[in-house]
């Protein structure tokens, strides 16, 4: 079975900044692994599928324009530092 990640990749300027941000941690805190993958707002944690003709179907898809803000830096285990987003509140 194949792992799979569902993602938001950001456009530029946002990606190299980023990029730069997570050049900063892997100075200060050695945080090598983070450069191994590209700057994501993940949807869905990885997961095992094994129906790749279906995932296809959803590669690449286009959607309106959206804004997303960013708040604050966390972290989980093991070694891996995130900024957050910030949940906006639903209007009635």
């Amino acid at each position: 079975m194949n792992k799979y990640l569902v993602a938001i990749l950001p456009p530029e300027p946002i990606a190299g900044e980023i990029y730069n941000l997570k050049e900063y941690f892997r100075d200060q805190y050695n945080t090598k692994a983070s450069l191994n993958s590209p700057a994501h707002i993940t949807l869905h944690m990885p997961f095992e599928f094994d129906k790749e003709d279906s995932l296809s179907k959803i590669h690449d898809l286009k959607f309106d324009r959206f804004e997303i803000e960013f708040e604050n830096f966390g972290c989980f285990e093991p070694g891996v530092i995130f900024i957050g987003v910030k949940q906006k509140q639903k209007s009635d």
